[in-house]
């Protein structure tokens, strides 16, 4: 059996990275303002900065091809890829889930990595969702190696390391379906709404 990425490193970082991918949203919106990401702000506040500046494209690079992808529909990474894929069938059903207009105005996804959500309000990633009524929700999310932190800590939902994804592939869809459950009914029953 291979080493997964975070193996190899030391904490928790590593696996959030192998599971949002690099920081590359969130810190760069405050980067790109010339403000640092390590100050402290308001939660709220920092919400709305990165929802307001997060770029509609990112750059990436597969296989030395230059290709635009927003983030926001599309995670870097297969693991939060295949959540936010089945969040969205859960909250917008099947027709809509595939329709990346309806997407970019009802359910985005935002890596918070090296901001002040992460360093400051234990959330490393969080969702939007817009309902019917335009009411906007929020579930943020903590990736941790820690099971202490499943109980009673900031983060509306802490995800746990994933089973291997083809060597175990149905305890990774077990794993796959809870977590998008938990996540889809924050967001339409008990999210934090944003004002």
């Amino acid at each position: 059996m291979t080493k997964k990425f975070w193996e190899f490193e030391k904490g928790g970082k590593a696996l959030e990275i192998d599971i949002l991918g690099k920081e590359e949203g969130g810190k760069w919106v405050y980067l790109a303002r010339g403000e640092n990401p390590k100050v402290k702000e308001p939660f709220e506040q920092a919400i709305k900065k990165v929802i307001a500046n997060w770029p509609e494209t990112i750059a990436v690079f597969r296989r030395g091809k230059k290709i635009e992808k927003d983030l926001r529909i599309e995670p870097e990474k297969p693991a939060f890829r295949d959540i936010y894929d089945q969040v969205s069938v859960n909250l917008l059903g099947e027709e809509n889930s595939q329709d990346p207009e309806i997407l970019k105005q009802r359910l985005l996804f935002f890596n918070t990595l090296q901001t002040p959500l992460d360093f400051y309000y234990g959330t490393d990633a969080f969702f939007l969702y817009t309902d019917d009524k335009g009411k906007k929700n929020i579930c943020t999310i903590d990736v941790t190696k820690n099971p202490a932190k499943e109980e009673g800590y900031r983060a509306d939902v802490i995800i746990n390391e994933p089973p291997e994804r083809v060597a175990d592939p149905k305890s990774y869809q077990k794993w796959l379906r809870s977590y998008a459950e938990e996540i889809s009914t924050k967001l339409k029953h008990g999210g934090t709404p944003l004002h």
